[in-house]
């Protein structure tokens, strides 16, 4: 019976150190230290949005109908490192943004981290990168909504709205497009 509870409580306490590790966001990440381990580094950019640095990658020929990749909550634009060179070579311009707080975009200590700030920032980089009108395809419900969110930002900004759930893509306007894995 001891031999329970102390398995018990030792279970517990990894599991808070997990939970806390996961879930503390790191004040910086230093983007030059880590070239020899990021995806397509040669494709990485940074700009200013509202006075945050955002970090993004961009692929393809910049006039190419755009797609813009937004990563999900507690993740980064790494999840879209198999996804950002194909959907160039078919002919579009893709950029993966680092969401504001996330990867290696600024994490600054007094900002909102609210989905529609997320959007507003997103807005603000397409602003940067002129693009007037994109296809925008979330990787999880939190990047659907900001996708949702910049949407109602502008309302003919998006031509296609894409919200993707563990690899199935659910198409929310008139067109259907496959990304294949």
């Amino acid at each position: 019976m001891k031999k329970r509870y102390l398995l018990a409580g030792l279970s517990g306490i990894v599991a808070g150190a997990v939970a806390t590790k996961l879930l503390t966001r790191p004040r910086d990440v230093n983007w030059r230290d880590s070239l020899e381990f990021i995806f397509n580094p040669e494709y990485s950019w940074f700009t200013r949005v509202n006075g945050v640095r955002i970090h993004y990658q961009e692929a393809g020929d910049e006039k190419a109908p755009p797609i813009i990749l937004i990563h999900g909550f507690i993740s980064s634009n790494l999840i879209w490192a198999n996804t950002l060179l194909p959907l160039a070579r078919k002919g579009f311009r893709v950029i993966a943004p680092d969401l504001p707080g996330y990867g290696y975009s600024d994490k600054p200590a007094d900002a909102e981290y609210t989905i529609n700030e997320q959007a507003h920032a997103m807005v603000g980089l397409m602003d940067r990168l002129k693009i007037e009108k994109a296809t925008i395809a979330g990787a999880s419900v939190r990047a659907g909504s900001c996708a949702g969110e910049c949407r109602k930002c502008i309302a003919a900004w998006t031509s296609r709205l894409m919200i993707s759930w563990w690899r199935r893509v659910i198409t929310c306007w008139r067109h259907q497009m496959s990304i294949a894995r």
